[in-house]
């Protein structure tokens, strides 16, 4: 696991760094400089002309001691400054003059030029206004140079915390930032305009946090090794069983696909709950799978119903409810019979979130162990705000859900948001574009349950289960492409290469 930072996050840990630590500034800067020359060097940049474009603030910093760096190396580096020198934070003024010093080359006219490589350093993780004036056409002229772009730290222009353009903002071709990543270098949009990203150690570390450690976090391969434990003296019962109720007629493709990802999961024993019309299918597809059925007639919503569900919930480890179930009156019905005896662990995705949506206050009847899993537009019907505003922050939106349902809230987006009702998150990095594919997230509920089934942390569930979903489309885009590959395809790879 890798610690994700906000504004206020990085801000208290250079201060602590400085103050309590006893590591000075210029010492920061220098290191950052020598890690932002270093991945020139190690990318095979094209050194013949450098333009560094530097603010007056530490970040501006940090590009007027890579300058100089560049220069006393031999490179062809020009340096230009927007802003007033004299009027800087005190660590750009000292960089500033040391360059003075070794009379590094100036211009104040940075269109006269043609560069191979563009370093901006006009704007740090403290930027919250939106960009004008003469640092916007700053801005635009690196864009429109055609040279490689390096950003410092974070792209100028992306607000650090949320990753939304503030009017316009630089893209790279790589990013060299430091200690930690920033959250708004990894949603979207800040993510499309930072290119590659690498973090360099310039000597901040988690213990600058001094206890307080940040909220959000990235999951690696590591992380998700110690769940789904195997043992040698073991039976299907050992690794959980998993209740999926989902399909009605026409859909028996989400029921298929949820509980053939439980069973690819490492799921011991898997039981559909579907629509009778449904079980011939269902029965051929996955022959491994038990199927109990239901009619959406009057006749079903009988007593024997509630008997059935209560039996098959008291059978199960975890349940799947909603993917393809429907939405009409017969399935808000057996929603709530559901909600009323479910004392286990519950995905609620899909047609469920929208059971959900038409009458918020079965949200009190979701057992304590519950994952909901909207996308941007469920969100929207559920909180009653705008798509373009979650989409504007999928951070901020997917904690907000969380915290209002008291429940473990996945935002599925191009990097999906796992947040828990204390503030916790957990960004996903892993996945693709060829997921946004019919079924792909039937996939992940299947993962999800089967997490819960072993008695994991709805959290940790979450979280491992979109890491994991999103690393086997890795895997099938590499074999498929991304243009070919299907929500199956997904489950196959499913743990490969762990």
């Amino acid at each position: 696991m890798r610690y994700v930072v906000t504004q206020e996050e990085m801000k208290r840990a250079d201060a602590y760094t400085m103050e309590t630590i006893g590591l000075p500034s210029l010492v920061l800067m220098e290191r950052a400089a020598l890690a932002v020359k270093e991945v020139l060097v190690r990318e095979a940049f094209d050194p013949a002309r450098v333009l560094v474009m530097c603010g007056t603030g530490n970040n501006g910093g940090d590009g007027l001691a890579l300058a100089r760096l560049l220069y006393l190396d031999g490179i062809d580096v020009t340096v230009y400054i927007e802003g007033d020198i004299r009027k800087g934070s005190e660590g750009a003024k000292a960089q500033y003059r040391v360059l003075q010093y070794y009379q590094v080359p100036e211009t104040d006219d940075y269109r006269l030029g043609e560069y191979t490589v563009i370093v901006d350093a006009l704007f740090g993780v403290g930027l919250s206004r939106e960009v004008k004036g003469p640092y916007a056409d700053a801005i635009d002229f690196i864009n429109r140079s055609g040279a490689a772009v390096v950003a410092v730290d974070i792209c100028s222009g992306i607000h650090s915390d949320t990753g939304k353009v503030l009017g316009t903002a630089v893209k790279a071709d790589r990013t060299v930032t430091f200690a930690f990543e920033k959250a708004g270098q990894l949603l979207y949009p800040g993510a499309e305009y930072s290119g590659a990203v690498t973090v360099a150690d310039i000597g901040i570390t988690k213990e600058a946090f001094d206890g307080r450690l940040p909220g959000l976090s990235v999951w690696e391969a590591k992380d998700v090794k110690a769940y789904f434990p195997r043992t040698a003296r073991s039976n299907k019962g050992t690794y959980g069983k998993v209740l999926v109720i989902a399909g009605h007629e026409g859909v028996a493709g989400a029921a298929y696909l949820s509980a053939a990802s439980a069973y690819h999961s490492g799921c011991g024993l898997v039981r559909i709950f579907t629509e009778e019309c449904n079980r011939p299918v269902l029965q051929t597809l996955l022959p491994e799978a038990m199927v109990d059925t239901w009619r959406t007639d009057r006749d079903s919503m009988e007593a024997s119903l509630r008997d059935t569900v209560q039996k098959l919930l008291s059978w199960a480890d975890a349940v799947v409810f909603g993917p393809g179930v429907g939405t009409g009156p017969a399935q808000m019905e057996l929603f709530r019979m559901v909600l009323e005896e479910c004392r286990i662990p519950m995905v609620l995705d899909a047609d469920g979130l929208t059971l959900l949506s038409g009458e918020l206050s079965l949200a009190d009847q979701l057992p304590e162990a519950c994952i909901l899993t909207p996308h941007p537009g469920e969100l929207s019907r559920l909180l009653g705000m705008p798509v373009s505003d979650i989409l504007e922050d999928t951070l901020a939106c997917a904690r907000a859900a969380a915290g209002f349902f008291h429940r473990v809230v996945i935002l599925k987006d191009a990097h999906t948001v796992t947040a828990a009702a204390d503030g916790r998150a957990v960004l996903n990095v892993t996945g693709n574009n060829g997921m946004s594919t019919g079924g792909s997230g039937d996939v992940l509920t299947g993962i999800l349950a089967a997490a819960l089934a072993l008695g994991t942390d709805p959290f940790d569930a979450g979280a491992l289960g979109v890491w994991l979903h999103g690393a086997a489309g890795d895997r099938a885009a590499d074999e498929k492409g991304v243009r070919s590959m299907l929500a199956g395809d997904i489950i196959r790879h499913l743990w490969q290469g762990l």
